[in-house]
């Protein structure tokens, strides 16, 4: 697991949810967020930006904790400068 790509991580979903960013651990399960559906998207989509890549669409589905997000995302951008 990147620090790099968690600590980004954890910023978008701070934002996102509306918590601090200090309470939010690799081990924080998503739907501990209180995320609505529309908040799913939205994380999604500030995800893709920041990452620069193309997430599945299930892939909030999918994802239990915010660390298993974090995985995704390095294979996602795995060969990216």
């Amino acid at each position: 697991m990147s620090a790099g790509h968690l600590s980004r991580l954890i910023r978008i979903v701070a934002a996102v949810s509306g918590r601090p960013a200090d309470q939010i651990t690799a081990g924080t399960w998503l739907t501990e967020l209180g995320l609505d559906s529309l908040d799913r998207v939205v994380l999604a989509t500030r995800v893709e930006q920041d990452f620069a890549v193309a997430l599945p669409d299930d892939v909030l589905a999918r994802t239990g904790r915010v660390g298993d997000l974090v995985g995704v995302l390095a294979v996602e951008t795995e060969g990216q400068a």
